[in-house]
């Protein structure tokens, strides 16, 4: 569901911004808005292949080129440690209230999260399985 994908962006930019911060740029900002805006703009239901397409290559390419993102094209932050929080603040409020959510539909719906499909009775669900049949 789309609230899983932007708490998964958040959290992802938010690990590479505090850890990787001149990077962030390209393995966290750009990899995550190429595939997350196909997912709601172009073919829903694949943002993992998509995820998984656009890391694959991103490491292959920063694998051979290892300078790129130091000498080549750098693009360093600020190195600020209240950016950092705050970032890391958004990102750990906005999964927080994603996994609520969610803990409150399977209770509310007594689902089993092992054997249930948990959103399956929702309609955006239903239009993405129909969308890629």
């Amino acid at each position: 569901i789309w609230p899983w994908i932007i708490a998964y962006d958040l959290w992802n930019f938010a690990y590479t911004y505090n850890c990787i911060s001149d990077h962030s740029a390209y393995c966290g900002l750009a990899l995550l808005l190429s595939c997350t805006i196909p997912t709601f703009f172009i073919k829903r239901g694949a943002w993992l292949q998509h995820r998984a397409q656009t890391l694959g290559l991103w490491i292959m390419f920063i694998m051979t080129v290892p300078q790129f993102a130091d000498r080549i094209a750098p693009i360093p932050t600020t190195h600020n440690p209240t950016a950092f929080f705050i970032v890391s603040a958004i990102a750990l409020a906005f999964n927080i209230g994603v996994a609520v959510y969610q803990l409150m539909r399977i209770r509310r719906a007594k689902l089993n999260p092992m054997r249930d499909e948990l959103y399956a009775d929702t309609k955006p669900y239903q239009q993405v399985v129909a969308e890629n049949r």
